[in-house]
């Protein structure tokens, strides 16, 4: 109220009453999107686990597309804008293949796509 009446008597908006204080909000910047997957070194005898966090807000659905040798496979991520995440069950789904890399793309519910990556396949043993 003080900050009113000095602005009225004074025509001033701005106010000039030493005890005037102004509050404003701040917005936070959602942060840039981030991919991981567990485990970091992957095998054909792997579940492999695709995580994506912060995605954009108009992202959506994402959709997974693994390509190993002759074999293709996709899925959607699960999830929150915050965090989506897919498990691929490469035992089930690499079986009978011997493919040295997989190639990863991830697209928005738009079919953008958001990510693409090859992933090398390592042996059991490493």
């Amino acid at each position: 109220m003080a900050w009113l009446v000095v602005g009225i008597l004074n025509g001033d908006w701005g106010g000039t009453s030493p005890d005037q204080t102004t509050k404003a909000g701040t917005a936070e910047v959602y942060p840039d999107p981030v991919f991981t997957m567990f485990p970091t070194k992957v095998s054909a005898m792997d579940i492999l686990t695709l995580i994506r966090q912060y995605n954009g807000k108009r992202d959506g659905v994402l959709t997974w597309t693994l390509e190993a040798g002759n074999k293709k496979f996709s899925g959607k991520m699960n999830g929150t804008r915050d965090k989506r995440q897919a498990s691929v069950n490469l035992i089930k789904e690499l079986a009978g293949t011997s493919a040295s890399t997989m190639k990863l793309t991830i697209s928005n519910e738009a079919g953008a796509t958001l990510l693409t990556t090859d992933i090398p396949l390592v042996t059991p043993d490493e």
